[in-house]
């Protein structure tokens, strides 16, 4: 009997860890499937709520910080970013698309770092982020791009020395987006090619700045309650197109031009109240 009872027992164990081992085997299967999903898809998933692990970027596992997003990325991906705040400042060396959950929700925070966000690679896109809180330091930027072919779309900047700040660059669009609160809205510096649509600059020192810049094109956008709407200097062929500037600061004006050669403005509202913007050429 006592025999019986123990090779029952030995039976029931030897069961128990062939069970136990199936089943992690299986969990292991899973997550690597998860990954290798993640891989298929082309799309790194971001979320500050998984704060406990594990991180493989997939929608069920997402990595916790944007940068860790972004270092595990190839050529093309998709990184999503689920609502929350993220303190973190971050580098796009690849091509890549960095796209929030919500414009409005999905925030980065640069916690007066001297940038939130760095291109220097061409053919990135940035979308529906909120970002804010750069360093106020000269040449600290919300956004800072030193790379051509560039797209940031669906975006609100606010609280940055400079919102989006555009050096030596080619091809660059600016598309819907908000940009209030700021040193300065945008701020383009010997570049060419660059474009700004539908876009809104409020209660900014300087909406628009264009210094030693050409071929620049305004269109379908709101420049209003500035220090000055739009600043440019020492530049060429430049097109504001449709564009509404008013109840800018009257002693300083809604517009400004030094130095400037072929700006044109066509189908614009220029005024602060019922004064005549301000032009020096």
């Amino acid at each position: 009997m006592n025999k019986n009872i123990a090779i029952l027992i030995i039976i029931l164990l030897s069961i128990t860890i062939l069970l136990v081992i199936l089943f992690t085997s299986f969990n292991r299967i899973n997550e690597e499937n998860d990954t290798i999903s993640k891989s298929r898809e082309g799309i790194i998933y971001v979320n500050e709520n998984n704060k406990l692990g594990p991180w493989y970027g997939t929608h069920k596992y997402p990595y916790q910080t944007v940068q860790d997003g972004i270092l595990n990325a190839t050529d093309r991906d998709i990184i999503y970013i689920f609502n929350g705040v993220y303190s973190e400042t971050i580098i796009i060396d690849k091509p890549i698309i960095l796209c929030g959950e919500n414009p409005r929700t999905t925030i980065l925070d640069g916690m007066y770092s001297e940038f939130v966000i760095k291109v220097t690679i061409d053919n990135a896109q940035i979308k529906n982020l909120t970002i804010r809180n750069s360093g106020g330091f000269n040449f600290n930027a919300g956004i800072k791009i030193f790379s051509d072919n560039n797209l940031v779309k669906n975006c609100i900047l606010y609280r940055t020395k400079t919102g989006i700040y555009i050096d030596n660059t080619y091809s660059t669009l600016i598309d819907n987006c908000t940009f209030y609160n700021n040193g300065e809205g945008l701020f383009m510096k010997a570049s060419s090619g660059n474009s700004v649509n539908d876009c809104q600059f409020s209660n900014n020192a300087i909406g628009l700045h264009s210094q030693s810049s050409n071929e620049i094109k305004v269109e379908n956008s709101y420049v209003h309650t500035n220090g000055i709407g739009f600043f440019l200097n020492d530049s060429s062929n430049i097109m504001i197109n449709h564009c509404a500037i008013s109840d800018n600061n009257d002693n300083q004006g809604g517009v400004f031009l030094t130095d400037c050669v072929n700006v044109d403005f066509t189908s614009c509202n220029i005024c602060i109240c019922s004064i005549i913007s301000q032009i020096f050429c």
